[in-house]
């Protein structure tokens, strides 16, 4: 398609640009979709900001100090029983790794992309 050439293109200054959006008090004032959009995307950052908190809380209090090994212990038993703590520890952190992948990753995220998108 071949544009006629009409000289010099117009120049728009950017408060030509946002005087249609200006509302009271300078703010600028979005069109009732977008402030929708903005609200609920604010509505699920901050979700996804409570569950996140929340779940570094759990994996914070589900935490535990080494156990307390007899002294009586062989060698053998006592490799056994801090394999069982590695084990268990393994197991609440899993925990807390499924729990935000879960809600954060697999349903708050695709829905506050959309909300952006």
């Amino acid at each position: 398609m071949h544009m006629p050439d009409n000289g010099p293109p117009e120049q728009v200054t950017p408060n030509e640009i946002l005087t249609p959006l200006e509302g009271e008090g300078g703010r600028l004032r979005l069109p009732p979709l977008q402030q929708i959009g903005a609200r609920l995307a604010l509505g699920v950052g901050s979700l996804i900001a409570l569950v996140t908190v929340a779940v570094l809380i759990d994996e914070v209090c589900s935490r535990r100090g080494l156990p307390a090994m007899p002294t009586n212990l062989s060698s053998p038993d006592a490799r056994a029983a801090f394999e069982n703590y590695k084990l268990i520890h393994q197991m609440v952190f899993d925990r807390g790794i499924n729990l935000f992948e879960a809600i954060v990753v697999k349903a708050l995220l695709p829905l506050f992309t959309a909300i952006l998108g």
